[in-house]
């Protein structure tokens, strides 16, 4: 028996060594990783004052826009997912006049479009609204093309018609365009997009509409989004 002793003891000293280092090692690596989010939160901050003002506002030529959209589109079997990267992978082929113009042009578009029916479908789809949840239901309905696009907006009742994914299932994890032109920018050019300093107030088309409104105005929008 007392010869146990020994190799328990051993044993014993080995796991206290082990447990030390293993504590010693975790925090040094925790201590790593607060310096080099600190230095890389300074180094955003640099970049960040130096981030220019925006002067020119001048748009990308919005028929050639929808040209890459729909070729795009045909790829990407519908999923706004796919239509995302594939779009993220263009912009590389843009120079940096032409990321500015095309982030003009997405801005115009989304101000062209907004309306109380939209903000009405988004809260119903995505059930609620934000300036994210607002622009992606935008970004969901460019990758379906121009015409879906235009006339979604004009008549939301429309959608009734489609059966797209993302409105589907809006619990999914997705990204919006302009975050792919703006993180595009940055990898390409190492400065962050030019910043809009007076950014215009949009008018928001048509006739204002309270939360007690929607099941009565927006009916068929509910039983297919939120009913079924």
């Amino acid at each position: 028996m007392d010869n146990l002793w020994l190799p328990i003891s051993i044993a014993l000293v080995l796991l206290a060594y082990h447990s030390i280092n293993f504590f010693k090692e975790e925090r040094e690596s925790k201590e790593l990783d607060e310096e080099i989010l600190e230095r890389r939160n300074k180094e955003f901050e640099a970049i960040k004052r130096e981030q220019k003002i925006r002067e020119d506002f001048t748009e990308f030529d919005e028929d050639d826009f929808w040209e890459v959209v729909d070729e795009l589109r045909l790829k990407c079997k519908g999923k706004y997912a796919n239509f995302y990267g594939l779009f993220k992978d263009h912009l590389y082929k843009l120079s940096n006049s032409e990321l500015v113009r095309l982030h003009n042009l997405l801005i115009r578009l989304y101000r062209d479009q907004m309306n109380y029916d939209v903000l009405a479908a988004v809260a119903i789809i995505f059930k609620g609204i934000d300036d994210f949840r607002i622009t992606l239901f935008l970004d969901v309905l460019i990758s379906q093309g121009r015409v879906v696009f235009k006339h979604v907006s004009l008549n939301v009742e429309l959608l009734l018609k489609k059966d797209i994914e993302e409105f589907n299932y809006p619990n999914k994890k997705l990204d919006l365009l302009e975050e792919a032109i703006q993180e595009v920018y940055f990898k390409r050019f190492e400065k962050l997009l030019p910043r809009i300093e007076n950014k215009e107030l949009i008018d928001i088309k048509g006739e204002v509409w309270e939360e007690k409104d929607l099941p009565i105005r927006y009916s068929k929008l509910l039983n297919k989004f939120v009913n079924s």
